[in-house]
């Protein structure tokens, strides 16, 4: 007998449930126009890592950290509207579980609960299957779900044990799990709900599967607990992915032309002495300025002789400093957690800016190098975007600014004495076309960073990884 209904929910005479499919979409739409007025008003709302949820084509299973009654509203609500997967089936507790909850135990669980597309997994079953059947019965139907594996309410928004319920469901074949992660609903009343005073966020993590997790063929219960942890760690991650609200670009634009004819000028006088090639930055279209990095003026003095606005990707202890922090924001720079696994967010931000056709400042060796004639080491990232995106890199040699303020230096000398040499236009057509590896990555790096070395007269001692 089929078991996806259109009726009401019900037991079917061999024992399954009949799963609604109309009421969870239409009160699901109903919920999502009201709870999308509220939060994106009175919480500016603000929802990360869409795009790596909208065209999955598999069974998704949600799992989110969950410490408000919001959650699973906001998890729908932070996709499209008219998303394909929807509607969107949540793990539930039975309405037993309620009788203490006060005016909850007459709404929570039961009926009303199946109607909007929450179904109670069944504790003491001593096994997963038992416990979760309305949940692997409608994986199977092709249907998306998600599940908090806490179980219950965090008071303090701390991420708890996690229960391996998510593991089990995504042993189904054909389904991925999207870590959620939401953030600013701790301890939220209705009074302040309407009071402006908090800020609400959802990111959305990489899609992935349990062979990523290493998860046995045969496992024993302890690996469903292991895997779950490690489930929510990746949850736990993209807390810090979440980028700071920036302004908007239009803000941005005028406030980062206001700074630089403010500044610009100054700067100019002071220390730059010297400026070529910079008719190899393009004047349309996407690119990656990369630069050899000794000083906090490197960027202050490019962007001063610079044509094209620039956006760099710039260390987090700036975005925090009395005077420092005001700038990056009210700019439109990018904020790096370095010490943060999780930087999709990030990507996300640079791909979207590159799209636009904007210019992105990089330096790849991450920090000053505390060397007046020798580089850092450089991270991958710088080629990462460009492959990625197949964006030009635009070398750029500094010189002078690690003898007017170097990483040892507490105030800049005024010296006329920087230097800035341009080279053309770096274009990788070989990695075209073909699936990339690490070892692309490192090698464009290196041609890029050898590049650098050249303009700027530093060595870059490293070879190839």
């Amino acid at each position: 007998m089929e078991s996806l209904s259109y009726g009401s929910p019900a037991i079917d005479g061999e024992g399954e449930k009949r799963f609604t499919y109309i009421s969870p979409i239409l009160l699901q739409s109903l919920i999502y126009a009201f709870s999308w007025v509220i939060f994106k008003v009175f919480c500016r709302f603000e929802a990360h890592g869409v795009e790596r949820v909208r065209h999955i084509d598999k069974k998704i299973i949600f799992v989110a950290n969950h410490s408000s009654e919001w959650d699973g509203i906001l998890v729908r609500m932070a996709l499209p509207f008219f998303w394909k997967g929807s509607p969107m089936y949540y793990v539930a507790m039975t309405k037993g579980s309620y009788t203490e909850s006060g005016w909850r135990k007459y709404i929570y669980g039961g009926a009303l609960f199946e109607h909007v597309g929450a179904y109670p997994v069944y504790y003491g079953q001593k096994d997963y299957a038992s416990s979760l059947r309305n949940h692997v019965a409608l994986l199977r139907k092709g249907r998306n779900v998600c599940i908090f594996p806490e179980g219950r309410r965090t008071k303090d928004g701390t991420i708890g044990e996690a229960r391996g319920g998510a593991v089990f469901l995504a042993q189904q074949p054909g389904t991925v799990i999207v870590p959620v992660a939401i953030e600013g609903l701790v301890r939220l009343k209705v009074g302040e709900l309407l009071s402006f005073k908090r800020r609400v966020r959802l990111v959305y993590g990489r899609p992935f599967s349990l062979d990523e997790l290493g998860f046995p063929a045969d496992p024993a219960p302890e690996d469903y607990k292991r895997a779950a942890g490690s489930i929510m760690q990746r949850v736990k991650d993209l807390f810090g992915a979440v980028p700071p609200p920036k302004p908007h670009r239009w803000f941005v634009r005028h406030t980062y032309r206001a700074v630089k004819w403010t500044l610009g000028p100054l700067i100019r006088t002071i220390w730059v002495k010297e400026v070529r090639g910079l008719e190899n930055v393009p004047e349309h279209g996407p690119a990656i300025v990369a630069f050899n990095h000794q000083s906090y003026l490197d960027f202050l003095c490019f962007t001063a002789v610079s044509k094209r606005p620039i956006h760099y990707l710039s260390a987090e202890k700036f975005f925090s400093h009395a005077v420092w922090g005001p700038l990056m924001k009210l700019t439109g720079q990018f904020k790096v957690k370095r010490h943060e696994h999780e930087k999709g967010s990030l990507h996300e931000l640079v791909h979207a800016h590159l799209d636009r056709s904007g210019v992105v400042g990089i330096f790849p060796e991450g920090t000053r190098s505390p060397h007046q004639k020798e580089m850092l080491k450089a991270f991958k990232g710088v080629a990462r975007y460009a492959l990625g995106k197949g964006v030009p890199v635009v070398p750029v040699g500094i010189k002078g600014t690690f003898e007017v303020m170097s990483k040892h230096d507490k105030k800049p000398r005024l010296k006329k004495i920087v230097e800035f040499h341009v080279g053309e236009p770096m274009h990788f057509p070989e990695y075209k076309g073909r699936p990339l590896e690490e070892g692309d990555y490192a090698k464009a790096t290196h041609a890029i960073m050898l590049r650098i070395a050249s303009l700027s007269g530093k060595e870059y001692p490293y070879a190839v990884e």
